[in-house]
């Protein structure tokens, strides 16, 4: 049974509590991310967020080759206390130092139940992190939401555009990089 808990005050988790828990076996089978200092429990993927995943995959490794690294459903070292799972971030080739990635050229969530959440606390995350640009393939209404412009001091993106199936879109980080929102959307 899901009651919420509104009456009290929520302990959030640090990243290094976070992970010990992790390290221990305390998230073992579940797909969790730390959001916030909360732990959220990821969805599972359905038949339709898996094509989409597969083939944005083989297009952003296919087509950007040696020019950046390219993670997928990899953790994320955000702005403060998240470690949040996007479905992909893109980041130079040169970062290797770091236990995590903590700077993105672009990270892409693909959406259809956690459309909502991806619109709104991962978006705020992503506008607070060190990350240039946030896709949303929007899977429900078959559209991509291109943010850029991030305002980390109020947590917003300050230009957000939709893309339609006959649309192609370059990434800033990429222009030549041209890819068919059709690809993603039409799974």
């Amino acid at each position: 049974m899901n009651i919420p808990v509104e009456h009290a005050q929520l302990r959030r988790l640090s990243r290094v509590e976070y992970l010990a828990l992790a390290n221990q076996g305390a998230f073992r089978d579940q797909r969790v991310e730390l959001v916030f200092g909360m732990v959220v429990e990821m969805g599972k993927l359905d038949r339709r967020q898996r094509e989409s995943v597969r083939v944005l995959n083989k297009v952003l490794v296919t087509r950007l080759g040696d020019r950046a690294d390219v993670y997928c459903q990899v953790t994320f070292g955000a702005d403060g206390e998240s470690l949040p799972e996007p479905d992909f971030y893109i980041t130079s080739s040169d970062r290797r130092s770091e236990d995590w990635v903590s700077q993105a050229a672009l990270v892409i969530e693909v959406a259809d139940s956690s459309l909502a959440y991806d619109r709104n606390e991962k978006a705020a995350l992503y506008a607070l992190s060190n990350v240039d640009e946030y896709w949303i393939v929007d899977l429900v209404h078959g559209e991509l939401e291109v943010r850029r412009d991030r305002d980390p001091e109020r947590a917003i993106w300050r230009t957000v555009t939709t893309h339609r199936a006959g649309d192609v879109v370059p990434p800033l980080a990429f222009p030549d990089l041209e890819i068919a929102v059709r690809e993603l959307v039409e799974v």
